[in-house]
């Protein structure tokens, strides 16, 4: 049987710079999506850390201060 070779058509110069530009800015969004991403998950992280500190000195913040003499 023979085999059939279709080559798919060049594209024309504009065509082919505007799909590069496309895909160029689709990477820089996806990355500027990603780096967003881990800022909020850092800032979230940070806020965890600080909710968890509040509460043990809401807690034992006394306890702390004659510990250190700050009474």
């Amino acid at each position: 049987m023979p085999v059939l070779h279709i080559e798919r058509p060049r594209l024309r110069r504009e065509m082919r710079d505007a799909l590069k530009r496309h895909i160029l800015r689709e990477r820089q969004r996806k990355k500027e999506e990603a780096d967003a991403n881990e800022a909020d998950k850092q800032r979230r992280r940070a806020e965890k850390v600080f909710q968890e500190f509040y509460s043990l000195i809401k807690c034992y913040g006394e306890g702390i201060r004659i510990v250190l003499g700050f009474h």
